[in-house]
C-alpha cells in the first residue's frame, strides 16, 4: 500500500546480505518498499523513501548459459605457483547456494577448502596456490577438486597436477 509506515507487522525480510529478491508477488499488482540498512554492530539506518515497483513481465534468460552447475578444468594445468579454478552456478531463482570447492590428495584426503560460503548464480573463479589449509606448501603430485552445492556433487571431480 502506498504511503505505509514501516513496522514489525509489515516487515518482509531481514536478509543476511545486501541482496534481496522478493519472490512472493502477484503479477497483477504493484508493490511499495522502504529499505533500512543494519551494520554489523546492529545499528539501523533510517528507512528509505518509498520505492514503487511495477511488474512488467519475465524476460528469457540467455539460452547460451548452462542450465546446470559447471566445474571447469583449472588453468594452467599442470601448474607451479598458482592455478585458477572457474565454476558456474545456474540461476535457480537468484538465491544464494551453500558452495564448497575442496582439494583432495591422491589418497582422497582433504587438503584444502578453497570456497565455503553462500554464492549467487553466475560465473565464479578461485585461485589456488598449492598450499593446504594450514598454509603449508604441498608436494608435487596429482590432486583432485570437487564442487559441492549444499551437500550434493553435481559435476564430478576434476584432476589437477602440481609440479615444483
Amino acid at each position: 500500500i502506498s504511503g505505509f509506515e514501516p513496522s514489525v507487522f509489515n516487515q518482509i525480510a531481514q536478509p543476511e546480505t545486501s541482496v534481496y529478491i522478493d519472490t512472493d508477488f502477484d503479477t497483477n499488482h504493484g508493490y511499495y518498499y522502504r529499505i533500512a540498512a543494519v551494520d554489523n554492530q546492529g545499528n539501523q539506518s533510517d528507512y528509505s523513501n518509498q520505492l514503487g515497483v511495477v511488474f512488467t513481465g519475465f524476460t528469457e534468460s540467455d539460452p547460451n548459459l548452462p542450465r546446470s552447475a559447471v566445474l571447469y578444468q583449472n588453468y594452467p594445468n599442470p601448474f607451479n605457483q598458482n592455478t585458477v579454478i572457474k565454476f558456474y552456478l545456474p540461476d535457480i531463482g537468484y538465491q544464494p547456494a551453500a558452495i564448497q570447492i575442496i582439494i583432495y590428495d591422491i589418497l582422497g584426503r582433504r587438503v584444502r577448502s578453497l570456497v565455503d560460503e553462500p554464492l549467487y548464480p553466475g560465473g565464479h573463479e578461485v585461485v589456488w596456490n598449492g598450499t593446504d589449509d594450514a598454509g603449508r606448501a604441498l608436494s608435487s603430485g596429482v590432486y583432485f577438486y570437487r564442487l559441492l552445492i549444499g551437500k550434493a556433487e553435481l559435476t564430478g571431480p576434476k584432476k589437477l597436477m602440481l609440479v615444483k
